[in-house]
């Protein structure tokens, strides 16, 4: 007797029929016909009666079918057992970033797996604002941050790479033809900005105030999703960080800046002093080593 023999009486009890179990478990009828002869001689009964093209259970048939599904179902546990003990035994790296840098945290972890082989970590993904990051490591809530400089002490970083900036416009707008816009070509017009929670709005304020412009603040969020959606449906426009995500976005047009504004910087974050397990370790250095990682921003 062998799981296969089981596998294959128990698709036939279901089928109820030789030729479409043959077809669902792609191997031919002549397969089935003598697994479940060899398997009805080991057990000394008939476990089926023919019925034309149909077949139904004996009463043996219909008694060891419930003990093949329970022994089944138990296998099925023990792997799935042993599955999650190795996934358990797997080192958990927790990283809180910008959701304007998701793209780079997803490569990251697609690079990882590009070999085909299993990773030797786990990943949890805390996207936040630059404020909330710093206090979840502080916390020990995330192992790393990705995000802009720190404000906060005992946090330590390391510059990875620099994003630019663009102002997005809805498709239909009469600016989606343009090649670039000036700051000054901002100045009035209505706006969707981030929220004052976010870091980010000081630091774009910042650059508005410097060259003298004072858009029309329609709505604020803290979540570049909200923001494109509320732009695409020509609620105002809106100064965002380049991001991988505007390529998929058909319904916008994110259009450079003629000004010269200093990039954002973007930060890998851990915090200070503090041993991390050998495996985050290794791929926080990993990090580090890879040099400007702007190609994924």
């Amino acid at each position: 007797m062998n799981l296969q023999q089981l596998y294959y009486f128990q698709k036939i009890a279901e089928c109820q029929q030789y030729t479409l179990a043959a077809r669902e478990l792609h191997v031919t009828q002549a397969t089935l016909s003598y697994a479940i002869t060899n398997l009805e001689q080991e057990l000394g009964a008939r476990l089926f009666e023919r019925k034309g093209k149909t077949v139904s259970l004996t009463p043996c048939g219909t008694a060891y079918l419930d003990c093949v599904g329970e022994a089944l179902l138990a296998l099925e546990r023990g792997r799935q057992a042993v599955r999650d003990t190795a996934l358990a035994a797997k080192a958990m790296v927790r990283i809180s970033y910008l959701e304007s840098v998701k793209h780079l945290i997803l490569r990251l972890m697609a690079d990882m797996c590009a070999g085909g082989e299993d990773p030797d970590l786990r990943f949890e993904l805390l996207p936040s604002n630059a404020s909330v990051i710093e206090q979840q490591l502080l916390r020990r809530e995330a192992d790393l941050g990705v995000s802009t400089l720190p404000a906060a002490e005992g946090i330590a970083s390391r510059l990875i790479g620099y994003q630019d900036n663009v102002v997005v416009v809805p498709k239909q707008n009469p600016w989606a033809c343009l090649d670039a816009v000036s700051l000054a070509d901002l100045d009035h017009q209505r706006f969707i900005a981030y929220n004052r929670e976010c870091r980010i709005r000081a630091y774009y304020d910042g650059i508005l105030d410097a060259a003298g412009v004072r858009p029309e603040i329609f709505a604020e969020s803290r979540f570049h999703s909200n923001i494109l959606d509320m732009v695409s449906l020509g609620m105002g426009i809106a100064l965002v960080p380049r991001m991988k995500r505007l390529k998929e976005r058909y319904d916008l047009v994110a259009l450079p800046i003629r000004d010269s504004i200093a990039p954002r910087a973007i930060y890998l974050l851990w915090i200070a002093d503090t041993e991390l397990p050998p495996e985050v370790e290794a791929f926080r250095r990993s990090l580090l080593e890879s040099g400007d990682l702007a190609r994924y921003l």
